[in-house]
This record gives C-alpha cells, structure tokens and sequence, in this order.
C-alpha cells in the first residue's frame, strides 16, 4: 500500500502537470463548441471518459488520497462527457439526414 507522505513541492509539481495536461482537452473542447461539433472520433471521446474514470477511482481508492489526481480527471471527465454528446448529436443528425433524402 501506498503511504508515504508526498513533499509539497512534488505535490505541487504533479497538480501543475496534470493542469497543463487538461488544458489541452479544454482547449480542444472550446474550439469544438465554437464549431458545434467535435473535431476527434467517438472512440477517442469514449476511451477518455472510461481511462479517466478509472483514474479517478484509484485516485479516490488510493491512501493517501491522491488529490493531484482528482484535480486533473474530474473536469476532465466533464470534456469528454461534453465531446460525447456533441459526437452523438452529430451522428444522430447525419441518420436523420440520410432518411430524409
């Protein structure tokens, strides 16, 4: 089991990481909703959210808590949930189109 106490500066160091990694989602999300439409595939959004939520239960799971960890997949989560939704509207949108012609 995992015990240790973790230096703040570490600590730190891996919340600024994981920040600047999910930026990255943040911004691909904006740029999607300015667009109306995600620019990555379903299996992409859909394997996010899944990695993401397993992630986050070892994080919750894990003793100590790993804070670092929640910080950087809860909005995480959010973008790809978003990104899902927006992917299957589109899909959605096509099918109605394809019956309609």
């Amino acid at each position: 089991m995992l015990t240790t106490r973790i230096p703040g500066g570490v600590l730190a160091l891996g919340a600024v990481g994981q920040t600047i990694f999910l930026l990255r989602f943040v911004y691909q999300w904006l740029y999607s909703e300015r667009k109306g439409e995600s620019v990555l595939p379903l299996s992409f959004w859909l394997v996010s959210l899944i990695g993401s939520a397993l992630i986050l239960a070892y994080a919750v799971l894990r003793r100590p808590v790993d804070y670092v960890l929640i910080l950087g997949n809860v909005p995480g989560i959010v973008v790809y949930a978003r990104n899902v939704v927006l992917l299957r509207r589109e899909i959605k949108g096509l099918r109605v189109e394809e019956i309609e012609q």
